[in-house]
């Protein structure tokens, strides 16, 4: 089932856990590859998997720009 968070859709049925949503997110926002700085997170469990946002995102979408997968999608016209 799609999700729409934060100006996003998650499709959790594409989503890998490749983890490079977070890791540009964590350099956008740190200079470091560290996915555990990331504004965004993913709680992979397969086809139940969710998103979420931390109040800090600055909704760049630059996460769903390097979903690799197309489990991340910016809304138009929201951000």
């Amino acid at each position: 089932m799609i999700q729409e968070v934060n100006g996003f859709q998650y499709d959790p049925s594409k989503c890998t856990n490749c983890l490079c949503c977070r890791l540009i997110c964590s350099f956008n926002s740190t200079d470091r590859f560290n996915p555990l700085k990331a504004h965004i997170s993913i709680d992979f469990n397969g086809p139940g998997s969710t998103v979420s946002f931390r109040d800090e995102c600055l909704k760049c979408g630059l996460c769903a720009r390097y979903c690799p997968f197309g489990a991340l999608v910016e809304k138009e016209g929201v951000n």
